[in-house]
């Protein structure tokens, strides 16, 4: 039989009939909100009527949909990465790149298809049109009607009860405005990266990859501008300022405009014009001129904390945040959508799995599975890539960690299933039970006791050591092994 791993499952086909049969993985799962498969979970949108929400699932490139009862369902996306499907059922369409989803009052939904650079909006009988955008790159358009003009990497939008829609774009350096009647126009921005214009007009000041919008009532445009570490506001005369950010100070209680703001990536203004936005490591809160932390840490990433203060937890690469009436809060991490209530985390969706011991292989989530090997009684090996571990599957089909804490590092010289590894690829195992790994340090070899130990590479990325102990010699990220006896 020959087994082989794929994207998101180790499977198995069986030689005399070539039949095929996922042994560990989840693959793309519906239904329950807490056995979901996320594999990016980007942006995501709380409809605070139904209670519904909405999220951008990036790697499998759809849009679904969380019923207040947790039950999941897919709304628009067929998995496909292209572009397809304009006048067609949503559930058929194929995108490139989900950023952002938007519900409007209308229950219109908005979704930013990145790479297919149009924003794209379902109606409400299910059928999906392009609201904006032809393609890239060229900066033309302003003025004319929007499903006419160039969109650059479209990053997020915002739709008010005006029906004017903004939308931001990553590499296009600007955000634009559409207007109910259909014409497009940029509002800030010049279409050149860089940081400038604070104090003056905004459609001639520089942004730096625009990401997260919001728009207040009263029609002031927050901007998450990523790489100049800033929230920018436009106000209703169309000038433009920092509100957060510029400096250095990453502590709590700062004054908006002596903090740092780490790569934010989107942007809430909720009551009382409490401005909420996600960066690299954290959810923060300016209030009163003031800023704080909500979730995170600003120098670790991970993923930890349900059941306790939010403020303690650590997340995993927060991408998008979204505010619910109440003060609820819904963070996009990687892999899972995280909810914050009454300043106490939780996983609101996606598989949790604190320690995969004993848990049937059919029910683990797996991450890009790259190799695989089988033993001489039947238990199967793999290389679990972005997830930084090894694993093993019993013959009664149970799953076990057998290298890798989960986290990427360089670990040798003790137990393997407290030493990092760093994007293990490539297995081999010995007729002894020692499993020889590759990861982006070097080779290791899993010893029988379940210590590990350095055969090659010196944790150095680089073609360096000839005529030297392997241990000390520098490997360029080794992706193959092979262990003859």
């Amino acid at each position: 039989m020959l087994h082989f791993a794929s994207f998101l499952t180790v499977l198995k086909v069986w030689s005399y009939s070539f039949n095929i049969n996922t042994i560990a993985g989840t693959g793309l799962i519906e239904g329950s909100n807490k056995d979901a498969t996320l594999m990016s979970p980007r942006a995501s949108f709380y409809d605070e009527p139904t209670g519904e929400l909405f999220y951008a699932d990036n790697f499998w490139h759809r849009v679904r949909k969380i019923f207040p009862n947790g039950t999941v369902v897919t709304v628009a996306g067929n998995g496909m990465k292209s572009f397809g499907g304009d006048n067609g059922p949503a559930l058929q369409a194929s995108f490139d790149t989900i950023t952002c989803v938007f519900l409007n009052y209308k229950k219109e939904l908005f979704i930013c298809d990145e790479r297919n650079h149009r924003v794209r909006k379902v109606r409400p009988d299910g059928i999906i049109v392009t609201a904006a955008g032809r393609g890239c790159c060229v900066p033309v358009g302003d003025g004319g009607l929007a499903t006419n003009a160039y969109i650059n990497f479209p990053s997020s939008v915002y739709y008010t009860t005006d029906d004017d829609l903004y939308i931001s774009e990553r590499l296009g350096h600007r955000v634009r405005r559409v207007f109910a009647n259909g014409t497009i126009t940029s509002i800030a921005g010049t279409g050149v990266n860089g940081f400038s214009g604070d104090g003056g007009v905004a459609k001639q000041a520089r942004l730096y990859q625009p990401l997260g919008i919001h728009v207040t009532p009263s029609g002031l445009v927050y901007i998450a501008d990523n790489i100049n570490n800033r929230i920018r506001l436009v106000n209703e005369n169309g000038t433009i300022t920092t509100a957060v950010g510029g400096q250095s100070n990453r502590g709590e209680n700062v004054a908006a405009n002596s903090a740092f703001v780490d790569s934010p990536t989107s942007v809430y203004v909720h009551a009382q014009n409490e401005v909420i936005y996600t960066e690299q490591r954290r959810v923060r809160k300016m209030a009163n001129g003031f800023v704080t932390t909500i979730a995170g840490n600003s120098f670790t990433s991970g993923d930890s904390g349900d059941g306790g203060l939010a403020s303690s937890a650590l997340l995993n690469s927060p991408a998008h945040v979204a505010v619910t009436q109440s003060g609820d809060l819904y963070v996009s991490v990687t892999g899972k959508i995280r909810k914050i209530s009454n300043n106490i985390i939780t996983t609101f969706a996606g598989l949790i799995v604190k320690d995969d011991h004993g848990i049937p292989s059919t029910l683990i989530p797996l991450s890009e599975p790259y190799s695989v090997a089988m033993s001489s009684s039947g238990e199967l090996y793999f290389s679990e890539s972005r997830e930084h571990r090894v694993r093993k599957v019993l013959t009664n089909g149970t799953t076990y960690t057998v290298a890798g804490t989960g986290q990427p590092g360089d670990g040798v010289d003790g137990p393997a299933i407290s030493s990092p590894l760093s994007y293990p690829t490539a297995i081999a195992l010995t007729p002894t039970g020692e499993l020889y790994i590759s990861d982006s340090n070097g080779i290791k070899k899993l010893k029988t006791d379940g210590t590990i130990v350095r055969i090659a590479g010196n944790s150095t990325q680089a073609f360096y050591g000839e005529n030297v102990p392997a241990s000390e010699a520098m490997l360029n990220r080794p992706y193959g092994t092979a262990y003859w006896n």
